[in-house]
C-alpha cells in the first residue's frame, strides 16, 4: 500500500483508480520478470557451480577416495556386498555435489538479490527527500477487491 500511494500522489483524484491499477499491473509483471531471470540465473550458476565442484571429485583425489571408501564400509557394515556398496558410495558422492551445487547457487542469488536492494537503498532516499519538500496530501486509494 505504501508504495500504491506513492505511485499515485501526484496523480488527481479522477486518475487515482487507473493510476493504482497501472501500477499493480507493473508490479505484477515486474515480479514475473524477476522470478524469471532469477530462475535463468540460478541455473546458469548451478552449471558452473557443478562444474567447479565436480573438477574436484576424481579417481585421484585422496580426499574423494577417503570419502568413498569411508561409505563403502559404512554400506557394508549395514548389509551390502562391494559391488553394491561401491555404486551406493557413488550415488552418494553424487548427491553430495547435487545438493553442495545447490547451496552455492542459491547463496550467489541471494547475493545478487540483496546487491540489487542495496543499489536501490539511494532511490529510496532520494524519494524521500523529495517527499519532504512537497506539500502534504492525503491519498485514498480505492481496494482492489
Amino acid at each position: 500500500m505504501p508504495l500504491t500511494a506513492l505511485a499515485v500522489s501526484e496523480l488527481k483524484p479522477a486518475e487515482i483508480p487507473q493510476g493504482a491499477a497501472l501500477n499493480n499491473m507493473m508490479r505484477q509483471m515486474g515480479g514475473s520478470f524477476g522470478i524469471a531471470l532469477i530462475n535463468t540465473y540460478i541455473a546458469h550458476r548451478e552449471a558452473a557451480n557443478r562444474t567447479a565442484l565436480i573438477t574436484h571429485v576424481t579417481a585421484s583425489d585422496p580426499q574423494t577416495i577417503d570419502r568413498q571408501q569411508s561409505l563403502i564400509h559404512n554400506f557394508m557394515a549395514h548389509g551390502s556386498n562391494y559391488l553394491h556398496a561401491l555404486q551406493q558410495s557413488i550415488g552418494a558422492l553424487e548427491n553430495i555435489v547435487v545438493r553442495q551445487t545447490f547451496l552455492l547457487s542459491y547463496m550467489d542469488a541471494f547475493l545478487l538479490l540483496a546487491i540489487l536492494n542495496a543499489c536501490c537503498i539511494p532511490l529510496v532516499i532520494i524519494t524521500i527527500k523529495k517527499r519532504k519538500g512537497a506539500k502534504a496530501v492525503k491519498v485514498v486509494v480505492p481496494d482492489a477487491h
